[in-house]
């Protein structure tokens, strides 16, 4: 299930210093696709680890992705900051897979070409992730900053896919690790009355990894499978890597 697509989303940021001289902050993000992926979804079927059919589609995608969290410096000088934060994100995607084109082979071996068009898999995408990391800045120069942000957590993952041409159903949940990794580059433009203005780049990555179980059941007959047919307990694998290159134009206001 390809995800490569352009996003338009927005950062708010609150920090405090106490008479320690120590920020506590929190933090909100929100992003959303502006287009479907470039790519084509893939599906492979296997029997005893043999590929008996393989197609391609094409996909019309909708994704958001959001953040809340807090950040605790433990040491915040001039030209350094050092903190932990807690944050949860929770990201949702919806897709369908327009048409197909692939191949297949039969029981006797031999294999033919198929394709089809419509509607052909409907799939539904929650991961919910609690994560605990650190987060590292530095001024390198008077308008030039760096920030590392490393974290890891607890992942919930949920999907639902309708295969509409074999009339099945499909829905599993796990449990598994998240982890996370950030880094960016600020530069700061100037200030005036209204602000701190800057320009941001950042490259992030992202790591989802968790096992569960997955119940199938078919609404309509597909070749030897009965409509009604229910199997539960089958064993189910989440794994997703994503990688994001972020600009953003921010103001800073004090």
């Amino acid at each position: 299930f390809p995800l490569n697509a352009f996003n338009k989303g927005f950062l708010l940021q609150f920090f405090h210093k106490n008479k320690n001289n120590r920020r506590t902050g929190f933090f909100l993000e929100f992003n959303t696709n502006l287009n479907d992926p470039n790519a084509l979804m893939t599906d492979e079927d296997l029997i005893n680890g043999n590929p008996f059919s393989y197609t391609e589609s094409e996909v019309i995608m909708k994704a958001t992705c959001a953040k809340f969290g807090a950040i605790l410096s433990f040491s915040d000088k001039l030209l350094f900051n050092f903190g932990g934060f807690l944050e949860l994100s929770y990201q949702n995607v919806w897709q369908d897979m327009i048409g197909y084109a692939g191949w297949a082979r039969n029981n006797a071996g031999t294999v033919s070409s198929i394709f089809g068009d419509g509607i052909v898999v409907r799939y539904k995408l929650n991961y919910l992730c609690k994560t605990y990391g650190f987060v590292f800045s530095h001024k390198i120069a008077k308008r030039f900053s760096v920030r590392l942000k490393s974290g890891a957590g607890v992942l919930f993952a949920m999907d639902y896919d309708d295969h509409v041409i074999r009339g099945k159903e499909a829905s599993a949940r796990a449990l598994g690790l998240g982890l996370q990794l950030a880094e960016s580059v600020t530069y700061f433009l100037g200030e005036n009355l209204n602000g701190k203005y800057s320009i941001r780049l950042s490259h992030k990555l992202r790591y989802y990894n968790a096992n569960g179980v997955q119940t199938m059941s078919w609404y309509k007959n597909d070749g030897n499978v009965e409509k009604g047919t229910t199997i539960e307990g089958i064993p189910h694998h989440f794994k997703s890597f994503q990688q994001n290159l972020v600009l953003s134009v921010g103001i800073m206001f004090k």
